[in-house]
Parts: C-alpha cells; sequence; structure tokens
C-alpha cells in the first residue's frame, strides 16, 4: 500500500527540488529519492516518551554546491515515521537527527547511508533524564526587604509539573526540577501581581532568581464621622443614616447611630449626599452634600433646627410639661364666673318698657 504524505512531510523532497532546479547544470541525470525514517523515543527505563521534538539537520551534496539546512517536527506519540531524503547518483545526503524532550537530554544519530529508496529505517532513542536542578526564588520589595508569606506559582510549560507554596521568613521559595522551561506567578498583598518565564539551567546543580515586587500606592478615602442629636443638643440613638451617591441617588451606605448618636462611614469614589430617618422625627431628611476628596469630615447635625435643605417637614414631638394651681386662683376664677353668669341672667330677664 502506497503511503500517504502531508505536505509538511515533504518539505525536504521539494526543498530539494528547488535546489536542484536552481544549482548549476550537471551533464549527470539527477532525481530526487526518499525513504522512510520509523522514530521510537524512550526514556532510560524504556517507558515510551510522546510529545517530544525531532530535529532534521540535513547536508546535501550536489554536483556543483552544497545545501545545508533542518526542519523539526513535533511527535504526538512514542512513534513518529517521516520522508527523509537519501543519497542517489551524484547527489550524496548526509543526516543527523536529534530528539529532545523538556526533562531530558538531547539525543542524537546520524542516519546511515546504507540503505534504498523506499526502506523503511527504523531507530529508538533512550533518553536520560537531566539531573535535578534545585532553583532558588528570593523575593525583594523595592527597599530590598525580603517578603515573607508570598505566594508563588511555578510551572512547567512543556509538563503537567508544577510547585505552588509561600516564602519563609527569609523572602525564599525553593524547588527542585529536571524541566527547562518555566513561568511562575508571584501574588502578594499590598503589590502588583508579577509574571514571567525563565529557564532552568541544568549544567548548575542550584540555581538563585530575585525577584523584586512594585508596591501598590495606598489609596486613600475620606472617613465621616457623624454625631445626630435632636433640637435640644441630646444625641439621638438608632437613627439611620444613608449615604447616597450625587449621581445615582442610590443608597451606597448605610448605618444606624449608637447610643451616643454616633456613626461613621468611609467614602469611596463618589460625591454624596447624607440622609437621616429617625422614629422620633419621621420623614428623611437631607443633611448635607460631602465630597470623598479632603481630609477626615467630622459634623455634628442636629434635627430640627435648620441643618440643611429638608425634603419634607419634619414632624416634633412637643413635650407638655403639668404645673399645679394654687386654691385661691380657683376661688378667685370661680367668684369671676359666677358674677359673669349673674350678669347675663338680669340682662336676659330685664322687663321690656
Amino acid at each position: 500500500m502506497k503511503k500517504q504524505t502531508s505536505i509538511k512531510s515533504t518539505l525536504p523532497i521539494l526543498i530539494f527540488l528547488v535546489c536542484l532546479f536552481t544549482a548549476p547544470i550537471s551533464t549527470a541525470t539527477i532525481s530526487p529519492v526518499y525513504a522512510f525514517l520509523k522514530i521510537n523515543a524512550m526514556d532510560a527505563q524504556g517507558i515510551p516518551l510522546d510529545r517530544y521534538t525531532i530535529k532534521l539537520s540535513y547536508k546535501i551534496h550536489l554536483p556543483n554546491n552544497d545545501i545545508i539546512y533542518s526542519e523539526s517536527i513535533t511527535a504526538d506519540s512514542h512513534t513518529q515515521t517521516i520522508p527523509i531524503i537519501t543519497s542517489h547518483n551524484e547527489t550524496k545526503v548526509e543526516i543527523e537527527v536529534t530528539v529532545s524532550k523538556d526533562g531530558y537530554k538531547d539525543e542524537s544519530w546520524i542516519v546511515p547511508e546504507s540503505y534504498e529508496a523506499g526502506d523503511i529505517i527504523n531507530h529508538t532513542f533512550y533518553l536520560d533524564f537531566l539531573p535535578l536542578t534545585l532553583v532558588n526564588i528570593y523575593i525583594k520589595d523595592g527597599q530590598e526587604e525580603v517578603l515573607e508569606n508570598t505566594t508563588i506559582k511555578a510551572r512547567a510549560i512543556n509538563s503537567a509539573e508544577n510547585f505552588t507554596g509561600k516564602t519563609d521568613e527569609n523572602g525564599l521559595f525553593t524547588f527542585e526540577t529536571r524541566m527547562i522551561d518555566y513561568e511562575i506567578t508571584v501574588t502578594k498583598e499590598g503589590y502588583y501581581d508579577h509574571y514571567q518565564t525563565f529557564k532552568i539551567d541544568h549544567n548548575v546543580s542550584e540555581m538563585n532568581l530575585t525577584i523584586t515586587l512594585e508596591e501598590i500606592p495606598p489609596v486613600y478615602h475620606r472617613g465621616v464621622y457623624l454625631t445626630i442629636k435632636n433640637s435640644e443638643g441630646k444625641p439621638i440613638s438608632n437613627a439611620t443614616v444613608n449615604i447616597r451617591s450625587v449621581y445615582s441617588d442610590e443608597v451606597n451606605l448605610t448605618n444606624t447611630t449608637d447610643e451616643n448618636g454616633i456613626v461613621m462611614f468611609v467614602l469611596t469614589s463618589d460625591d454624596y449626599y447624607i440622609y437621616v430617618y429617625t422614629d422620633t422625627y419621621g420623614s428623611e431628611k437631607f443633611v448635607r452634600w460631602i465630597s470623598n476628596k479632603g481630609s477626615a469630615y467630622e459634623d455634628n447635625l442636629q434635627m430640627g433646627v435648620g441643618e440643611g435643605t429638608p425634603i419634607q417637614q419634619l414632624e416634633y414631638e412637643v413635650e407638655y410639661k403639668a404645673f399645679n394651681v394654687p386654691p385661691t386662683l380657683i376661688v378667685f376664677i370661680v367668684i369671676i364666673l359666677f358674677v359673669i353668669l349673674l350678669l347675663l341672667f338680669k340682662v336676659v330677664k330685664k322687663p321690656k318698657k
């Protein structure tokens, strides 16, 4: 059965043809001839490997010039079959095959010339593990002070290996790996997140990496401290105070006064109106406009003494005080009433002339 080849797999043949027809014309008859290379990749214990890279390095000797080029192929399974150009007539082809995988040492092999067109050449690569390398990651701030309890996530780009943890009191996080390409994410409250990629140098047994985090500038919000009192200057407890946005009139913050009539808020990003409502005084009342910008704000708000602009007329409780009436005053009032009644009676009974 004839093998099906993709455009990518025929790239060596296409390059060969281009070079052939652009090279000086020779008296010899030259035609491309190819075979197939079947590669098997295993680790040192004979366990099949996948997701590895095959690099083909060609050196093609034509009658009047040489061509050197290379191509790389990613193998999805431990076995990969690819077409290769072969030596034929006056064309001599040298091919070096290199198999690489993250966490393993590269292995190379020179394809022998003792094969013919259409042959299937089998070769198995056994890859040894790279040595373990200890990675020390130090986290500092802009003043070179170590940052402990910083979260670090280190992930191998070409494998599922990953490490997560926090720095110690020395700002240090360590892990051992055979992988080469890593990405790292560093997070700590109060600092901007940090992300970077780096390569592990397996020519050394231990490597250090220092990362400096940039501190997030502090954001200050205006604090509001209010004391709510009645018209007599007495604190009103359990009064509802609403903070509404100037732009939407929606209630953004709400709180109630304590037994001393005190309530506190922290303003954020808007300008606000302050509204107060109490069971005693009834309707909600707009008492202040306040900006979130500026220093801490402190105010005493008295209900019913003209503070701010009332939305509705407030109703106030009126305290009636009882008082004692002297007995002599009562006798005097009774006599006056008797005299008035007597005079009225005489006027009514007076005969007509």
